[in-house]
């Protein structure tokens, strides 16, 4: 694998340094270019993400993924590019007490004597990577961001909303392997208790805002949060697909 190829396909053509404000452009870059979607899992088609598998659907074929995929691939990317980096196991929209099933894989990565929170396969951009000690903020699409102690041996990522904080997710900072994630990604990708097994997704940040297909909903969201919502024929789906999010796939189907 050519991590050059990497840096094309997220069109990042700046000198690589190992500093926070180069890993924000590395991270933005992959969320603006490369789409959150669920298309193999709606066809059946079993998930690898491994980064070796990653890398032949997302660089090679042009494609998106979920979670799994798309931060093992970050991950191997961040690392070929000599950043100190760590797998680490999340759960996602937890309440006042975790019921351990953890579902979602993040990053963090070693910089500038800091330790910060970095996703690529989050859904959203929560904006400039976060440092876990200090507990800054940051905006993403208009949203605030921030990481917070979770009852003492965890973190929170959190985000600011109706004039207070919610949980997006719960992680701590213990590295994971890859093997690791077999069970939650066996889960995504074939229960019925899995919201992507549900319907199809595709969603992706864009210089106007953020553009999101659910099944035959295509949303755009523009820079002042204002939605405009449109129904898409069944047989349309694959050239919108293409035509808005450069995924050329077919689509399988349902029986």
């Amino acid at each position: 694998m050519d991590v050059s190829q990497f840096l094309a396909r997220i069109q990042y053509q700046s000198k690589v340094v190992h500093s926070v404000a180069c890993l924000d452009e590395l991270q933005l870059h992959f969320i603006k270019h490369v789409p959150f979607e669920n298309i193999d899992i709606i066809n059946k088609t079993p998930l690898n993400y491994y980064p070796e598998a990653a890398f032949e659907k997302i660089v090679t074929h042009q494609r998106g993924g979920v979670c799994f995929e798309l931060n093992s691939l970050f991950y191997w990317a961040l690392s070929q590019l000599g950043f100190d980096v760590t797998l680490v196991e999340a759960e996602m929209f937890p309440g006042e007490h975790m019921k351990h099933q953890f579902d979602h894989m993040a990053l963090l990565v070693n910089v500038e004597q800091g330790l910060y929170l970095v996703d690529v396969g989050n859904g959203k951009h929560f904006g400039a990577p976060l440092n876990v000690a200090l507990g800054g903020e940051s905006i993403g699409e208009g949203v605030r961001y921030k990481v917070a102690d979770y009852h003492g041996n965890y973190h929170a990522l959190c985000w600011f909303e109706d004039r207070d904080w919610h949980y997006r997710y719960v992680f701590r900072e213990i590295p994971r392997n890859l093997a690791d994630f077999q069970a939650a990604s066996h889960f995504t990708q074939t229960s019925p208790d899995s919201p992507f097994t549900q319907t199809l997704l595709a969603t992706k940040l864009a210089d106007f805002g953020r553009l999101t297909l659910s099944g035959n909903t295509l949303t755009t969201t523009d820079t002042d949060f204002k939605q405009h919502k449109v129904t898409i024929p069944d047989n349309d789906i694959e050239a919108i697909l293409m035509k808005r999010f450069g995924l050329n796939v077919t689509l399988t189907p349902s029986s």
